[in-house]
């Protein structure tokens, strides 16, 4: 019996309009309103880690402010915060307004804390801590929020000024999570619930959470935790006794950045879980250094093209090679690009994803301080000491964020074809030789501590304007500590600027077995140099593989081709390798250009297939699954392919009235046939809904909470 089409469309109505209710209350999200509390004056700069840190892990709504007096404490506000860069007497006189506030509070130095000022804790402050070591001890009372108990690492050895709280251990009836190992009187970490009461003997209007955090010196920006561990334990404390539990909710762009960072591996974004791995050429063409303002469409569609076809999953672009694409102003500073850079940039990455491919950019390059043809000639003497400027004075790095990286950022805005930006490549070749021990070859050198802090500035230009996009810095292997989490936040003290992955490169003919990734895993690396544990890729390596090329140079041991290595990569754990380079492929005769097609296509079968970035289901071509396929789908509901062999054979195509309906095949859309059985029902719905990004969006938000 078949249903009648009045029913059949009063249902559709009905699934339809839950659907869309469903996705309207999983979409919706409130930002917590948090006061941050400091010196206004010049707290504001010193405390921005703190804001910048709110912001970036559980996207707050943060208003910063001297609010030592709560009544100041502006309406609305769901959380305080009192920063490390205070004036700690201030708070003295307010301590009863403070233990009666009914908003939950966060302090975040002792100074505030200590029993002459709010007395949450007995006894002082105790500064000038060593970080050397597994530093911290967390409680048995503080293991179910960290994880464990016993000793760990939260700050990096070389850190200073750090001020904890010290005493008999006297909380009140709150309870100690964490202490200074040196020292179990030196308290690092407490917790009160509300009602329960402090040190001083007062009960507390709403939870309490003490976590002492670093202040180098007066004028220093206040440090969170630096390694990976200590950034986990705040958040994770945040989570458990503040508004913030739920932790920072992914938005739902219009466009979804195509690639996430899962603990050491690149994953799909997409809520499946798989695995993300590049495989694809650098794009060196041409590499006279007017990448942009010599752009050309056609060409850039022809190397996606052949990617495509060999079964590429991403290339790295060389957009950047020398600087000479940037414009400069009299006194050297970067006023913005060649014409069209911009448009130019977001094209390749529409090309990219147009292909199912996703593309890094390469920002600068260590051809920005070297010559070049042919040499020192007025024109790159110039280019260069403005590029110079760039990278060690913060005037010139930050007219190089206003008028270069915001604008990129903004233009090209979050993009399914965007893998992400290597700020640096081979930063080392600019370093002076004493900073340097893995080589340097530019003309004109930069200090490495200067190169940290421009990476942590541009990186959190970039985290701010366009976040989802991957970072990173490319270098060689025993070079990857230089641009550690800590590394960079004591640079330039953005905690939002940071790499999300390594990027190294390894070349036979220069670099030893011990900086191989095809006989390392990421961690092996990491444990070696120093490194922060994280997804690893091998930026460049010789598109023929690692092979004795007979030059006499070769540093291996053993020869292996481009299959093999990719094979290696993937098998040790990293996330991918970009091949020296298309003009090397585009010049080969045939024959190698086979050997090198066969080795990619190969690996795709082997390995990649079924880990295509464009999902089937995106038909909209934004980087995700949302209302506008559902509409796509319900345009088509119960529609019927008009080729459908049975209309014709059927017997009762003459006499059901549900043949005789136009609607039915003028409807159809052969996307939405999920199940290839000629119609649109509820077989292909339930496949369309398991797929769908807002359910999986959803669903992972209900659980965080």
């Amino acid at each position: 019996m078949v249903m009648a089409d009045r029913t059949l469309h009063a249902f559709n109505r009905i699934l339809l309009t839950a659907l869309f209710a469903v996705a309207l209350v999983g979409t919706s999200q409130g930002q917590v309103k948090v006061a941050v509390s400091g010196t206004v004056d010049p707290g504001t700069q010193r405390n921005q880690p703190i804001i910048d840190f709110l912001i970036q892990e559980f996207g707050a709504d943060v208003t910063y402010g001297n609010y030592a007096n709560p009544a100041d404490i502006p309406l609305g506000t769901e959380l305080v915060v009192i920063g490390r860069a205070v004036s700690s007497g201030d708070y003295t006189g307010h301590k009863t307004a403070w233990d009666n506030l009914d908003i939950p509070v966060v302090c975040l130095t002792s100074y505030v804390a200590q029993n002459n000022r709010l007395q949450w804790h007995n006894g002082g402050v105790n500064t000038n801590m060593s970080f050397a070591g597994d530093e911290t001890t967390v409680t048995a009372a503080g293991a179910s929020v960290f994880g464990g108990a016993g000793q760990v690492d939260w700050w990096t050895a070389n850190l200073r000024g750090w001020g904890v709280g010290t005493g008999a251990n006297i909380v009140g009836e709150g309870r100690i999570l964490a202490r200074h190992t040196s020292n179990a009187e030196r308290i690092l970490v407490a917790q009160w619930n509300k009602g329960e009461t402090s040190a001083g003997g007062a009960a507390f209007g709403s939870d309490r959470l003490l976590f002492n955090i670093n202040q180098p010196g007066d004028n220093d920006p206040v440090q969170l935790p630096t390694t990976a561990a200590g950034r986990k334990a705040l958040i994770d404390a945040l989570k458990a006794f503040t508004p913030l539990e739920g932790g920072k909710l992914e938005p739902l762009p219009p466009g979804r950045s195509p690639v996430k960072v899962n603990g050491t591996i690149l994953e799909i974004n997409d809520c499946s879980g798989r695995r993300f791995f590049a495989a694809g050429m650098v794009d060196n063409i041409p590499n006279s250094g007017l990448q942009l303002s010599l752009y050309c469409h056609d060409e850039m569609r022809n190397q996606f093209v052949y990617h495509k076809e060999m079964g590429a999953t991403g290339m790295r672009w060389n957009a950047f090679l020398r600087g000479r694409d940037l414009r400069w102003d009299e006194d050297g500073y970067v006023t913005g690009m060649c014409d069209n850079a911009v448009a130019n940039l977001k094209d390749g990455c529409d090309l990219a994803h147009e292909y199912g491919i996703v593309v890094q950019i390469v920002l600068s390059t260590a051809h920005f301080l070297q010559y070049g043809h042919p040499g020192a000639t007025a024109e790159n003497v110039t280019r260069v000491n403005n590029n110079k400027l760039m990278f060690e004075t913060l005037e010139g790095t930050q007219a190089y964020i206003d008028n270069v990286i915001i604008p990129i950022c903004q233009g090209i805005g979050t993009h399914p074809g965007l893998f992400g930006y290597c700020i640096i490549n081979e930063a080392n070749g600019m370093y002076y030789p004493d900073d340097a021990p893995t080589g340097t070859w530019s003309d004109v050198k930069v200090r490495l501590s200067d190169f940290q802090k421009f990476v942590n500035r541009v990186a959190s230009a970039i985290k701010t304007h366009q976040p989802g996009a991957i970072l990173s810095v490319s270098g060689v292997a025993s070079g990857i500590a230089q641009f550690n989490d800590a590394a960079l936040i004591n640079a330039a003290g953005h905690t939002n600027g940071l790499m999300d992955i390594h990027q190294i490169q390894f070349y036979p003919n220069n670099h030893g077995e011990a900086w191989s990734p095809f006989l390392h895993t990421p961690a092996q690396l990491a444990a070696t140099y120093g490194g922060d544990l994280k997804p690893m890729i091998c930026g460049e390596f010789p598109i023929e593989g690692i092979i004795d090329d007979g030059s006499g140079k070769f540093k291996g041991s053993e020869e292996f081709g481009l299959e093999e290595a990719y094979t290696r990569l993937w098998n040790n754990g990293h996330s991918g390798g970009f091949t020296w380079s298309n003009r090397v492929y585009e010049n080969a005769d045939p024959a190698k250009q086979a050997v090198i097609e066969t080795a990619y296509t190969n690996f795709y079968n082997n390995y990649l297939f079924g880990m295509d970035l464009a999902h089937p289901l995106d038909w909209t071509f934004d980087g995700i699954i949302d209302v506008a396929e559902l509409v796509i789908l319900a345009n088509a509901w119960l529609s019927t392919d008009p080729d459908e062999p049975g209309i014709t054979t059927d017997p009762k195509y003459i006499e059901e009235p549900y043949y005789r309906n136009p609607a039915q095949f003028a409807n159809w859309d052969g996307r939405c046939g999920l199940n290839g059985d000629y119609r649109v029902d509820l077989i292909d719905f339930a496949y369309f809904v398991e797929h769908w990004g807002c359910l999986g969006w959803a669903a992972k938000r209900d659980a965080g909470r």
